[in-house]
């Protein structure tokens, strides 16, 4: 099973952060009504996870809010770019130690986010994603590199949303 080396994850979470702050710039300038509503409803749904301690659940909403806003970016080539380094997130989530209030900040982070777009402040949309990705990066232990069993299957199993559906 691949696992990133702290220096991958960390060159993988740089390029994220220039994507994806870049995204959130154009989805400020893109978003539909329908698409608000939409992350809107990923929103409510990663406070209702973390609330009932299924962070699992609220990982895939967070990932599916990432994508929303990566989506309304309305730029083919960030999307495809994204969609990997996503992915890649969650695999350097897996298998790298995480500080325990990691997610504590990250509800609130989103929300900030998404008011930016709704907004149309694409400037501050890019700040805000831009800090986002230094707060993910921030969270984990690189020196805490956790040893898993898993194999490909579960794996691709845990994350299949992200691998194979979309």
């Amino acid at each position: 099973m691949y696992c990133p080396t702290p220096t991958e994850a960390q060159q993988i979470l740089a390029v994220r952060k220039l994507l994806e702050a870049e995204a959130a710039r154009l989805a400020a300038i893109h978003v539909t009504e329908a698409e608000l509503t939409m992350m809107e409803t990923f929103l409510q749904k990663e406070k209702q996870y973390y609330m009932q301690n299924e962070e699992l659940k609220a990982l895939k909403i967070i990932s599916d809010f990432h994508m929303a806003i990566i989506n309304a970016s309305r730029n083919n080539y960030l999307i495809r770019y994204l969609k990997e380094l996503v992915n890649l997130t969650h695999i350097i989530l897996t298998f790298y130690d995480t500080i325990e209030a990691a997610s504590t900040h990250s509800p609130g982070e989103h929300k900030a986010i998404f008011e930016a777009i709704k907004n149309r402040d694409s400037n501050f949309a890019y700040q805000l994603a831009y800090e986002h990705v230094d707060s993910i990066q921030a969270d984990i232990d690189f020196s805490r590199q956790l040893k898993h069993t898993f194999s490909i299957e579960q794996v691709i199993s845990r994350y299949r949303q992200h691998f194979i559906d979309r």
